[in-house]
């Protein structure tokens, strides 16, 4: 047998359980670098989802974490904790057309080099605008709509349902929900509890944060379906609803091939424009803009009523987004 280097671990831990099965090693438990226990088992390499016939693991799919911060950078304009490696709409252009980010450059919270290079279809990267991790490990578990409001989550929505991934969304997430999503535990050892709750406090350096043990806290993490009676979420729930139906009917839309797909970007005006065949996805994050279009386009879907073609360009109004085909 030989060793070799793959790619870096993303979480340091001590005092884990490492197995060593077909060539490569997983690591599982142990303690994070504040001495707090992990429950994660990780094992990150590109090899996962490349069939077996061309050396890899033969893996449907693997979560794309990438995306999901670039696109949350982008929305938020965040860049606390490990959002301070990526620089919103550059990064979110560098994922469509690439898929991972990090390809062995620096990276601030690792402090180390970081990642490969992507090589496959976008069918085989599992990727979302919010999940269960990257609401309930925030301080107070807000859902994105929280964080920018209808709009600019309904832009983020449109980008993740017309990517070339697999697009995963959150309880709720559908029809605009805000109830929170707080971390909560159902620990029995009394030495973990308070680890818990120190490392949390620790992390945030808050002091006021949801008891991750209290019944409550689990409590509110629940779903309002009362709320989805109400005209602003039934709203967005048809919203989704119309979105997924022209993915799933547009075939340029659902194209996994990374390398059809160009972007167009002007991240000092906040605007940029994806290319998925003969549709146009166009996006904008900064004021109220006209962009020049290079063929004649109906507006087929948008996130506001707002968005027009006007002779040659599209009118994009301020945190919107839409999807243009050919007339």
């Amino acid at each position: 047998n030989t060793w070799h280097a793959i790619a870096p671990m993303v979480q340091a831990r001590t005092y884990h359980c490492g197995v060593a099965h077909g060539g490569r090693l997983f690591m599982f438990s142990g303690d994070d670098s504040d001495m707090q226990p992990l429950t994660s088992c990780e094992r990150y390499d590109p090899a996962t989802a490349r069939p077996l016939d061309e050396h890899g693991l033969g893996l449907t799919a693997q979560s794309f974490d990438d995306f999901h911060h670039a696109l949350h950078t982008a929305l938020t304009n965040e860049r606390s904790g490990y959002y301070v490696d990526f620089h919103g709409i550059t990064d979110l252009v560098t994922a469509l057309t690439k898929g991972f980010v990090y390809v062995g450059q620096h990276s601030q919270t690792r402090k180390r080099g970081h990642g490969r290079a992507w090589q496959g279809p976008g069918r085989r990267l599992v990727t979302y605008a919010q999940n269960h991790d990257q609401i309930g490990n925030r301080a107070h578990g807000e859902r994105l709509v929280s964080l920018v409001g209808t709009d600019r989550a309904r832009v983020g929505m449109l980008l993740l349902l017309t990517s070339p991934f697999v697009p995963m969304l959150f309880a709720g997430e559908e029809w605009g929900a805000v109830t929170p999503f707080h971390y909560f535990t159902d620990h029995t050892n009394a030495e973990i509890i308070k680890g818990v709750r120190e490392g949390r406090r620790r992390e945030f350096g808050l002091s006021d944060l949801t008891d991750p043990q209290a019944d409550s806290t689990f409590a509110d993490s629940r779903l309002r379906w009362a709320d989805l009676t109400r005209d602003d979420h039934q709203a967005t729930l048809l919203f989704t609803r119309d979105l997924l139906r022209l993915r799933r009917t547009v075939a340029d839309l659902h194209d996994d091939n990374l390398a059809t797909i160009v972007v167009d970007h002007d991240t000092g005006a906040g605007f940029f424009v994806v290319h998925r065949g003969a549709a146009r996805v166009v996006v904008n994050l900064g004021p109220a803009v006209r962009v020049p279009l290079d063929g004649a386009f109906t507006v087929a879907f948008s996130t506001r009523p707002d968005v027009v073609i006007d002779g040659a360009e599209v009118v994009v109004p301020a945190d919107s987004a839409a999807i243009l085909l050919p007339r």
